[in-house]
């Protein structure tokens, strides 16, 4: 046997252990390249609730705007730093899907290395039978090099996990104090995805809009991309596109910039 049931169990421990220090890491201390940590939560998905809380009274672009202590006297003058029962409620319920999914891909990080090891004890199996001349050393050191990959994905994919999750919380504060006809709209980047560009702008690029009733029910969590929705959140991971409220700022006009980046998108289709 090439790698053994010990040194096997070794490294599957070493993924889970990766796994659950993320997990940590993205819940308690995980920096944001855009959200400057103002509330002193310890817990930067909580910052980014509540800098959406600010974003839904003055808008995401103007937040952007602000230097983090702006952002604080802002929120304190506003009366938004309080976090009321409907606020300890929506976070724990955000909390506890965000740790349910980060432990579906810790397991899934622990499988993907367990097929790994197997696969290569049948490959080292089948060699020896073939009486290759392919040494043990060699057979190592491939693998180390196929985990060492596994971890660059892992590694990759919790980058993008994080980012996900902070827009998923900013942008559920943003709905905190909207009432639910109030309308919406989201504001693609022109290099989108066409996913993007066909549920956010019209062919003639104006914004499609909802209300927050409609995207506040709605969830893309594990649904396929032709099921997708305009949700209250990130259409999927990595999504970067604006979630605007039309009582702070107004539905733009078209746009033919938007318009001619939804018309390729979907021509590459």
């Amino acid at each position: 046997m090439l790698i053994t049931e010990e040194t096997q169990r070794s490294i599957e421990s070493a993924f889970a252990e990766m796994g659950s220090a993320t997990a940590d890491s993205i819940l308690n201390r995980t920096p944001s390249p855009f959200l400057p940590n103002i509330v002193n939560s310890d817990n930067p998905l909580v910052d980014a609730y509540y800098m959406g809380k600010l974003a839904g009274a003055v808008g995401p672009s103007a937040v952007t705007l602000l230097t983090p202590s702006q952002a604080q006297s802002e929120l304190f003058d506003r009366g938004l730093n309080n976090t009321t029962d409907i606020d300890r409620d929506t976070l724990t319920v955000l909390t506890a899907i965000t740790s349910s999914r980060l432990l579906f891909r810790r397991d899934s990080w622990v499988q993907k290395v367990r097929k790994l090891l197997t696969r290569a004890n049948q490959e080292w199996t089948s060699l020896i039978e073939q009486d290759s001349d392919t040494t043990r050393d060699k057979m190592i050191e491939v693998v180390k090099d196929d985990c060492k990959i596994l971890l660059e994905e892992a590694q990759a994919e919790v980058d993008k996990f994080a980012q996900t999750e902070l827009l998923l919380y900013f942008q559920r504060g943003q709905l905190r104090h909207q009432a639910p006809d109030t309308p919406v709209f989201k504001i693609p980047r022109a290099s989108a995805c066409k996913y993007c560009l066909s549920l956010h702008v019209k062919e003639d690029g104006t914004p499609i809009t909802k209300t927050v009733a409609e995207i506040s029910k709605s969830s893309n969590l594990d649904g396929k991309p032709w099921s997708w929705q305009m949700v209250a959140g990130p259409t999927h991971p990595y999504c970067y596109c604006i979630l605007f409220t039309a009582n702070v700022t107004p539905v733009p006009r078209p746009s033919r910039i938007l318009a001619k980046a939804r018309k390729a998108a979907l021509a590459r289709s």
